[in-house]
Formats: C-alpha cells, structure tokens, sequence
C-alpha cells in the first residue's frame, strides 16, 4: 500500500531514465524488459532503504541504529578487505559498540531484503552480495 502511493510522475521519469542508462550500458540502441525489470528493482530498494532512516522536526536526518550497524559491518569488511564475515563476529563487534541485539538482527533482515548481502545461517557467514 505504501509503495503505491510513491508511484507518480517523477517515479516514472526515473524508471524510464533509469532504463535507458542501463540499455546504454550494456550498448544496446533499444530498452529491453530486463533493462525495465532492473530500475524498478533499483528504484524500489531506493525507496525502501529511504524508508528505514528517520527524520527529527527540523527535518535533518537522523541515521537509524540500523543504519549505523550496517556502517559498522560494511567498513569492518572493508578494514579486513573481505566480502564473507563471520555473524559470530559482527555479533560481538555490535554488542560492543553498545548496540541491542534485536538492532543488529533487525539490520541483518534489512539489508538482506535488499539484496546488499546473504545470511548463511547453516555456516553463521554474512556474505556481500554488492
């Protein structure tokens, strides 16, 4: 329901701009339906990750915990210069940081749901999918 409500004019701007840059990427003179199908993917977790910031009266943005876990797993990743962590690991390295342990679940789900990594629950491994 929320989402129908951002579809407008601008959203389909962007869709069709959107879909024309990725024809041009892959140096096709024409837009094809994967070229559609993708923007709309991109747009749409556009949106939704806009969704999980919040915004405080004076209308500046305040970072979510969220967010601010997901910083903390994706510069660890970049620190150590690897794309599969250990959740055994990023658990500990929240929790350190002050973090609640329903945040750092809830950021896993997120950002899963977003297609930024994969949860190998059976190995305990986050793995960057970007």
């Amino acid at each position: 329901e929320k989402f129908k409500k951002s579809i407008n004019i601008k959203f389909l701007i962007s869709l069709i701009r959107l879909s024309m840059a990725l024809a041009k990427l892959n140096f096709k003179d024409l837009i094809s339906i994967d070229d559609t199908k993708e923007a709309a993917r991109l747009l749409t977790s556009s949106i939704k990750s806009l969704n999980h910031f919040k915004f405080s009266k004076t209308g500046v943005q305040k970072i979510s915990i969220e967010n601010k876990i997901y910083n903390l797993i994706r510069n660890t990743s970049v620190k150590i210069g690897k794309s599969i962590l250990h959740l055994s690991h990023l658990a500990k390295l929240s929790s350190l940081m002050g973090y609640p342990q329903e945040s750092f679940a809830k950021c896993l789900e997120i950002y899963e749901n977003l297609n930024i990594w994969a949860i190998s629950l059976k190995q305990m491994k986050l793995v960057f999918l970007l």
